[in-house]
């Protein structure tokens, strides 16, 4: 496990592009592309403006890359609400990436659980896989006020997923439906991105990190590699309530 830690939000947003960056280039050198998972919610979003930002645009094989997600809301791919949407908005339309190389969940299918079928199905062929959880090369997690992540929500039948990748889910206290990876596939990513910034997110990073509270408590205390790893990048107001420990060994920039 590696903590970073960024002094203000703009230094937040490029470690979090450099790490994106830093992944893309081992992952293709070492076996020519680059699988990532994203995720959705504004601090993603703010990655994605980053990232068509010169420095990192030239800088990147886009080509190389296949964009998958993490979860998306139950809306059409066009919905404000989509996470699809934000990506293809702040990022895909600005560096032409090519149609074929995007993999979005197919949220607008009914009931959900056909499309979180049809997505698993995906994955699978893409992966080459029908057993074994496909692994990405980096999967970008957020991390909610409730502990939340991708779409894992707390008492959600979803945390105790073992049998299928994908899975559909209602989110009683949003009033929504969504599809999520499982623990299996994220798990097994060869690296995890959690990215957490904003003062509302202290409490709840404090608490994942407590060595006295239940270490599987929230949703994002159970996402630990098989054998990848997981890198945490927050601001200074989201660690402002770290444990001694945890600061101790953070890289701060």
């Amino acid at each position: 496990m590696t903590v970073v830690i960024s002094k203000d939000e703009p230094t937040f947003r490029k470690e979090a592009a450099r790490l994106f960056m830093e992944a893309a280039h081992f992952s293709i050198k070492e076996h020519g592309s680059f699988a990532v998972a994203l995720a959705g919610g504004q601090t993603a979003q703010k990655l994605y403006v980053t990232l068509r930002e010169p420095y990192y645009r030239d800088r990147i094989l886009w080509e190389k890359i296949y964009f998958f997600w993490g979860d998306e809301r139950c809306v059409p791919p066009d919905h404000q609400e989509s996470n699809y949407k934000r990506a293809y908005d702040e990022l895909f339309s600005k560096l032409n990436i090519p149609v074929d190389h995007i993999f979005r969940i197919p949220s607008e299918i009914t009931p959900p659980f056909e499309a979180a079928r049809t997505y698993e199905k995906t994955l699978k062929a893409f992966f080459n896989v029908s057993n074994t959880p496909p692994q990405f090369d980096l999967i970008i997690l957020g991390v909610g006020e409730d502990g939340h992540t991708a779409s894992l929500f707390p008492g959600s039948s979803a945390l105790k997923e073992q049998e299928h990748w994908v899975v559909a889910i209602h989110v009683d206290a949003l009033g929504s439906d969504r599809i999520t990876l499982s623990y299996p596939v994220i798990n097994n990513a060869k690296r995890i991105l959690a990215l957490c910034a904003g003062e509302s997110k202290a409490k709840i990073v404090r608490e994942i990190f407590l060595k006295d509270l239940p270490q599987n408590r929230y949703p994002i205390q159970k996402v630990k590699p098989v054998s990848g790893e997981i890198t945490w990048v927050f601001d200074a107001l989201a660690a402002a309530k770290l444990p001694p420990d945890i600061s101790a060994i953070a890289i701060h920039v």
